[in-house]
């Protein structure tokens, strides 16, 4: 392998045109934990505008006929901006080839049978990469048989396997696949290669999955994958029934199927007409009535008749209390009852956008401290609910999550200046640090917040901040200036705004690291900037790196504190011994630190004064060395 033993990965995809050869070409290479060396994103000269993208006629969204149309636009486009470039399969070609030199990588796609019949139609040779695998098929081996993967795709609306297995990989719900190259290798294919390669067991699972190279038998099987033809790209009905470019009549015939998985998918669709989820919300499947009811486009009337569904504890009625599109009225009957069960209902209409601001003020004196969180935290809450909010001092940690009534006012943009005047002294300090991030906090206590001392980073958010005001930026600035700790200190030292005054202040400051940020900053004047290593040369708490690098500086005043440096290491000051300036030499000889060997070179120096200094040291060790 290139650069010693280390591993690298070429993961490939393509876009093709109506005859299968590649028009869009993305390729990375990547170690084992995911760091980019190279990449590449062309357009093939012979294809791309030459012959059609691919598509199908039966079918809707991104692969329709409409849907090429857009694809050829947007790859237009990315030609203007310089996403992309026009080559010839020739210089493409010579690009795997200076890669194979480099790195010596082993080949990879989501599914390399099918790219591989692109690249050999288009005469894009990878015939050199005798390492290879599929990422489909080593991530099927690895970890889709398992109930955690089962488990995470259930009731998911992923858009294909390779959004799926890239998501499960991250563990986050990934945007979808943008179907173009490279966004689509570094995006999806890329996670899901780290998350197998990091495994110890890796080379024995893509092995066992299909991979060749990694076994002597090999070469019959590399020859036939190269043959293999591609398949015509499918485009699932579940993935058809969660896109937004579906058309409301192909989502009626979608909901007519008998695949629930496809039916919660359709119900989810916010382009569904309001009669497909009029029979959705009819379903004996619990999880198609709560997607319905969770959707923005359906109407007043079926969420009235949803309101009754009793299922599951009412998780049906949950998702209504939250669609922002349920009618004041219903809301109003959600949020009767005082019962634990009715609370959940509660919590979610006091968190409701649509919530009028009369009904959250009733529900500002809700027993459960749920209920009174969330109204505290939505914007529509009236001033007079969160001036009675602003006094409830229930504190409570659910699963690692704090609710606090007080700091969900202190946050709320529409809390009064004098209420947040209030909390400003309150005992929490998370309270506090909320009320100094509201924009509504006046000027005089944010800058009394500044010198709160159980606010983390406060200050120096606001020293960073463009939109500061200036009397703001200037207190938060002399905070950190006089603060107890060095970084602090540094903070104020690199920040552009910091003024003059504080500057020759910090250039001061008994730590090195203060003085230097100070040193560099572009608001110094460069009268007080003489030279400020000299002061960092002598200094005998500088780090040896510091002193090491100061040896070699050019100035020779540099080079010469450095020599008398108590704290400089034997081995920088026998350099030092050999410096062109006397001057150096001399200091080297008065250092106590200097090796006596070094000291006897100096010795026979050719300027006197470096000869008898360094002798009458010799003298003075030869002398404590017989009196001991």
């Amino acid at each position: 392998m290139a650069f010693g033993n280390k591993q690298f990965f070429l993961i490939i995809e393509t876009q093709v045109t109506i005859d299968g050869a590649v028009a869009d070409f993305g390729a990375i290479v990547c170690d084992k934990v995911g760091r980019i060396y190279a990449e590449c994103a062309v357009l093939v000269a012979d294809e791309f505008g030459v012959k059609s993208l691919f598509y199908d006629e039966k079918a809707t969204g991104v692969w329709s006929l409409e849907g090429r149309n857009g694809r050829q636009q947007h790859y237009k486009e990315m030609l203007k901006t310089g996403n992309r470039m026009l080559v010839s399969t020739t210089a493409l070609n010579r690009w795997l080839e200076r890669v194979f030199t480099k790195y010596a990588p082993c080949l990879t796609a989501f599914n390399l049978t099918c790219e591989l019949d692109g690249l050999k139609k288009t005469e894009i040779d990878v015939s050199k990469f005798t390492r290879r695998f599929s990422l489909r098929d080593a991530a099927k081996a690895h970890f889709a048989q398992s109930k955690k993967y089962k488990a995470f795709i259930e009731d998911k609306s992923q858009e294909d396997e390779l959004h799926t297995m890239a998501s499960f990989a991250t563990g986050v719900m990934l945007p979808p696949v943008s179907n173009t190259a490279l966004e689509d290798v570094k995006s999806f294919a890329l996670p899901i290669l780290t998350a197998i390669v990091k495994l110890k067991n890796w080379r024995e699972i893509v092995k066992n999955s299909g991979g060749v190279g990694f076994s002597e038998q090999d070469s019959e099987k590399i020859a036939n994958m190269a043959g293999t033809s591609k398949p015509t790209r499918q485009i699932s009905p579940k993935r058809e029934a969660v896109s937004k470019n579906t058309s409301p009549a192909r989502l009626v015939e979608l909901a007519e199927m008998p695949d629930e998985s496809v039916q919660r998918a359709v119900a989810k669709n916010q382009h569904a007409l309001p009669e497909t989820l009029e029979k959705l919300g009819s379903s004996s499947d619990y999880k198609t009535r709560m997607a319905v009811a969770a959707n923005p486009s359906s109407s007043a009337s079926l969420l009235e008749k949803l309101a009754g569904d009793k299922d599951y504890g009412g998780l049906v009625v949950d998702r209504i209390a939250s669609n922002p599109n349920t009618p004041v009225a219903l809301l109003e009957k959600l949020a009767v009852g005082m019962d634990k069960r009715s609370m959940f209902f509660r919590r979610n209409v006091a968190n409701n956008p649509n919530t009028p601001a009369t009904l959250l003020g009733k529900l500002a004196e809700d027993r459960f401290v749920y209920v009174r969180v969330a109204v505290a935290r939505n914007p529509n809450t009236p001033a007079t609910a969160l001036e009675k909010l602003a006094k409830d001092a229930e504190n409570i940690w659910v699963m690692r999550n704090r609710l606090c009534v007080k700091e969900m006012v202190a946050a709320n943009p529409n809390t009064p200046a004098e209420v947040l005047k209030i909390l400003a002294g309150d005992n929490d300090c998370e309270v506090r640090a909320t009320v100094a991030e509201n924009p509504n906090t006046p000027l005089s206590v944010r800058e009394k917040l500044i010198e709160d001392g159980d606010i983390f980073g406060y200050a120096e958010e606001l020293a960073k901040r463009r939109n500061t005001p200036v009397t703001l930026r200037k207190k938060a600035l002399e905070q950190l200036a006089d603060s107890k700790y060095p970084s602090d200190r540094v903070t104020a030292a690199k920040n552009r705004n910091t003024p003059v005054a504080m500057l020759v202040k910090l250039l001061e400051d008994k730590d090195i690291s203060v003085r230097v940020a100070a040193a560099e900053n572009p608001s110094t004047p460069a009268e007080l900037l003489v030279n400020p290593f000299h002061a960092i040369a002598k200094n005998p708490d500088t780090p040896i790196a510091t002193l090491e690098s100061l040896a070699v500086d050019v100035d020779s005043e540099i080079r010469r504190y450095v020599a008398d440096n108590p704290s400089t290491p034997a081995p920088v000051l026998e350099k030092l011994a050999k410096d062109e300036h006397e001057i150096v030499r001399w200091d080297v000889a008065s250092n106590p630190n200097t090796p006596t060997l070094t000291l006897e070179i100096l010795a026979n120096d050719a300027i006197a004064r470096v000869r008898k200094t360094a002798c009458d040291a010799l003298r003075h060790r030869k002398s404590i060395s017989s009196n001991k």
